[in-house]
């Protein structure tokens, strides 16, 4: 099902579990979670992406989700 972000959290907390380094999981997560309105953990989560390694301005993270991230 589309658009079910919940089950997504699910999906991509047992892709961190196997793989702690997986930057686009912590990302998409984040993602995930600020669609259901938990804006202070979705911001962890692009953190950890961030600092995993993804970088602002990449072609499928948008700017404006990594903007408000300060380290």
């Amino acid at each position: 099902m589309l658009n079910n972000y919940a089950e997504a959290i699910t999906d991509f907390t047992k892709v961190i579990e196997l793989n702690p380094n997986a930057a686009d999981a912590y990302y998409f997560r984040g993602y995930s979670k600020m669609k259901l309105g938990k804006r202070r953990s979705a911001l962890d989560d692009y953190r950890k992406a961030k600092e995993l390694g993804i970088k602002k301005g990449s072609k499928r993270i948008p700017d404006k989700d990594l903007s408000e991230i300060h380290n």
